[in-house]
C-alpha cells in the first residue's frame, strides 16, 4: 500500500492521504485526507462496537458532516 502522493499532488508539508490507526481501547480509524490535509472521510470503530462512516464538506458558511450508520444517516452542521 502507498499512502503518499507524489510531491507536486498537494501540500507539501503533509502527503499521506490515508492513515489508519488502532487505539488501547480496541477502536480503530481509517482516515482520509485531500490535497490541502484536510479530512474528507474517515471511518471509525467506536467502543459500542459500532461503525460509523463520516463524510467532511466545507462550506463558505461552515463544514457540514454526513455521518452514515446502521442505525441511520445524520447530517451535523458546525457554523463558521
Amino acid at each position: 500500500m502507498r499512502p503518499g502522493a507524489r510531491r507536486d499532488a498537494g501540500d507539501e508539508r503533509n502527503r499521506e492521504r490515508i492513515t489508519i490507526s488502532a487505539n488501547s481501547t480496541g477502536g480503530a480509524e481509517l482516515r482520509f485526507l485531500d490535497r490541502q490535509t484536510l479530512v474528507r472521510a474517515h471511518m471509525r470503530l467506536f467502543k459500542d462496537n459500532k461503525v460509523r462512516l463520516f463524510f467532511t464538506d466545507s462550506e463558505p458558511d461552515g463544514t457540514r458532516v454526513y455521518r452514515v450508520a446502521a442505525e441511520g444517516d445524520t447530517l451535523l452542521t458546525h457554523p463558521r
